[in-house]
C-alpha cells in the first residue's frame, strides 16, 4: 500500500496497517475464526488514532477485511475501494482452497524452504499457482530471485499459519458478500490484474448503484493513478473526514530519528535503573525475548533491533558497533534514559562497551553474555568462512544452503568445522521452529548480513574493555556455548565476575542476581 500513501500523503493524513499476523503486527488471540476479528482489530486501532471517518483502500484479502468493516460500520466509511476482490463460484473455490497453501511448518530437513519458494515463484507464473493447465497461465516475466525471496519472506515472518487470513477472505469472495454495501464503493478492474477474470464475474453480478467500476488501464503506475484519483475527487470541494491523535506507547514500539526508526520492545514502566538488552549480530530483539519477559514488572526493560537488524532502519549507512550505539544513546536520551544496566549477547555486548565510551548514557553495569574473544587465526578463519552469502538464486538452493548453516550453529563452533573437537556439548539438536527464525533473518538482511558479522569478528574487545572499570563487567556464559571457556578466561584477566549460566534462558536474571549479590 506504500505507492498510495506516497501519492496521497501531501494532503491527507495517511495510515497503512499490517493485517495481524502478518509484516510487523502482531497475531489475533484467539485464532480467528472469521474477517470481524480483523475488523474488531482495525476498528479498535482507528478508535485509538482518533479516526472517525475516512477513505478505506484494501487490496486482495484487505478488500474482503474492509468490505466487511464497511457493512458494519457504514457511518465511518466515506468512500470504499475493494481492489482485486472477487467473485468465485463453489467449486472453484474449494479447488483453490484444496491447494492453494501447502503446510510450510517448519521441518528439520529444511524441505518447507523448497516448497516455499516454489509457490513464491509460480505465485507469478499462473494463477492459481499450483494449476498447469493453460487457461491458468500468466503471460509475464518471472521477477528476479530477490523478488521472490521477498515473498518468502513474508511468507516465513507470517509463520506455520500464515494462510489464516488468506484462507477467511477467499471464503468471502462471492458477491453476496458484496451487494450489501450501502457506502460508495468503487471495485477497480485493472487489465494487468492476475485476477481480472474472477473481478469481472463480481461485477457481472446483480450490484446496487453505489457500487461501481473504476477501469484501470494495463500498467503498475496506471493502477496507482487511478485510485488515487478517485481518492482524490471524492474529497475535491472538502477536507478528509479523517483526523488521528497520537497513538499509545505499547510492548513493542518505534523511536523516530532523522534518518529512520528504532523498533523496540519492553516496558519502560516501574521504578529502578531501566535494563537494556542487546542482540547479537544478525539477529534481533526477538532473540532476546524470554529475557524481556523474564523482567516485566521487576524494572523497565527495552530490547532495541539495533540498526539494519529486524525492524530497524539501518543509520547512516554504517553497521558497526560505534554506529549502534551512538544511534541507541540518541533514542534512550529522547525516551528520558541516561542510565542503564546492559545486557549484550556476544555483539551487543561490543555495542554497550561503544555505548559507555559515549558518555551520553551512563552504563553503571554491563553483563557479557558470551564474548568474541578470538585469537588471529580465529579471526582469520571466520572472516573467510563464517558468513558466507546467501544471494537469491533462481532455483531456490541458497534456501538449503542458510538452512543448514543455523542448523549447523547448535552443533559446531565454528559451524564449517564440523568435526568432533568441534562439537558443543551437549548438542541437543535445535527446534525447527528456532533455525526457519534464524534462518528468515539471514535471508532478511541479505548483504547486511555479512557485514555485520564481519564488522563482530574484527572488533578489538580487549582494548575496548577499558570503556568500564572491571567491577562494572560481568561476563555469562553456559556450558555448550561457542567460546564458553574463552569468555571465562577473559571474565579471569579481567579480574571481572564470571556467572555460569544455567540452560534456561529464563534463568538467567536470577543466576545474574544472586552472582551479584
Amino acid at each position: 500500500m506504500a505507492p498510495f500513501a506516497d501519492n496521497l500523503s501531501d494532503r491527507f493524513k495517511v495510515f497503512c496497517f499490517d493485517t495481524p499476523g502478518y509484516g510487523q503486527s502482531d497475531a489475533l488471540t484467539p485464532r480467528p475464526t472469521s474477517l470481524n476479528a480483523y475488523v474488531d482489530a482495525l476498528i479498535g486501532a482507528w478508535d485509538a488514532l482518533g479516526i472517525v471517518r475516512c477513505a478505506l483502500i484494501g487490496a486482495a484479502t484487505g478488500a474482503q477485511i474492509a468490505i466487511e468493516l464497511a457493512k458494519r460500520y457504514p457511518q465511518r466509511v466515506a468512500l470504499l475501494i475493494a481492489d482485486s476482490a472477487c467473485h468465485f463460484d463453489d467449486l472453484s473455490r474449494e479447488r483453490i482452497l484444496a491447494r492453494y497453501f501447502p503446510d510450510l511448518t517448519p521441518c528439520d530437513h529444511g524441505g518447507h524452504l523448497a516448497a516455499a519458494w516454489q509457490m513464491s515463484r509460480d505465485l507469478f507464473l499462473a494463477f492459481p499457482w499450483f494449476d498447469a493447465s493453460a487457461a491458468a497461465r500468466l503471460n509475464r516475466d518471472i521477477p528476479p530471485p530477490s523478488v521472490v525471496q521477498s515473498v518468502l519472506l513474508d511468507c516465513l515472518r507470517a509463520g506455520p499459519d500464515y494462510a489464516r487470513a488468506y484462507r477467511l477472505a477467499f471464503l468471502n469472495e462471492r458477491a453476496a458478500q458484496v451487494q450489501p454495501l450501502k457506502v460508495p464503493t468503487l471495485i477497480p478492474l485493472w487489465q494487468s490484474s492476475i485476477l481480472k477474470r474472477f473481478t469481472e464475474a463480481l461485477l457481472a453480478q446483480p450490484l446496487t448503484g453505489n457500487i461501481q467500476t473504476l477501469h484501470i488501464d494495463a500498467g503498475a503506475a496506471a493502477r496507482v493513478a487511478a485510485i488515487v484519483a478517485a481518492v482524490r475527487a471524492r474529497y475535491s470541494n472538502g477536507r478528509a473526514d479523517a483526523e488521528a491523535a497520537t497513538s499509545t506507547t505499547s510492548h513493542r514500539d518505534y523511536h523516530s530519528a532523522d534518518w529512520g526508526q528504532l523498533h523496540w520492545r519492553g516496558d519502560l514502566r516501574g521504578s529502578g535503573t531501566p535494563l537494556l538488552l542487546l542482540h547479537d549480530a544478525a539477529e534481533s530483539s526477538g532473540q532476546l525475548q524470554a529475557l524481556v519477559d523474564a523482567n516485566l514488572g521487576v524494572r523497565p526493560v527495552i530490547a532495541f533491533d539495533l540498526p539494519g537488524h529486524g525492524d530497524s532502519d539501518l543509520a547512516a549507512n554504517s553497521n558497526d558497533a560505534s554506529s549502534h550505539a551512538e544511534a541507541l544513546g540518541q533514542a534512550l536520551n529522547a525516551l528520558g534514559i541516561d542510565q542503564v544496566e546492559c545486557w549484550g549477547r556476544f555483539a551487543g555486548a561490543q555495542v554497550a562497551l561503544e555505548l559507555a565510551a559515549l558518555k551520553s548514557i551512563n552504563v553503571s553495569h554491563l553483563v557479557h553474555l558470551g564474548t568474541l574473544h578470538l585469537s588471529p587465526e580465529q579471526r582469520s578463519a571466520l572472516k573467510t568462512q563464517h558468513a558466507p552469502a546467501f544471494d537469491p538464486e533462481a532455483s531456490g538452493a541458497h534456501l538449503l544452503r542458510a538452512w543448514h548453516r543455523a542448523r549447523d550453529q547448535a552443533f559446531f563452533w565454528p559451524w564449517f568445522e564440523r568435526t568432533a573437537s568441534n562439537a558443543l556439548m551437549p548438542g541437543a539438536a535445535p527446534s525447527a521452529a528456532d533455525v526457519n527464525a534464524r534462518v528468515y533473518q539471514t535471508l532478511r538482511m541479505q548483504a547486511l548480513y555479512v557485514q555485520a558479522h564481519h564488522h563482530a569478528i574484527d572488533y578489538p574487545i580487549r582494548e575496548r574493555l577499558s570503556a568500564l572499570p572491571a567491577d562494572c563487567q560481568t561476563f555469562a556464559s553456559r556450558p555448550g556455548d561457542p567460546l564458553h571457556l574463552q569468555c571465562k578466561a577473559l571474565a579471569k584477566a579481567q579480574a571481572s565476575r564470571f556467572v555460569e549460566l544455567p540452560a534456561t534462558v529464563s534463568a538467567w536474571p536470577q543466576a545474574i542476581a544472586h552472582a551479584s549479590q
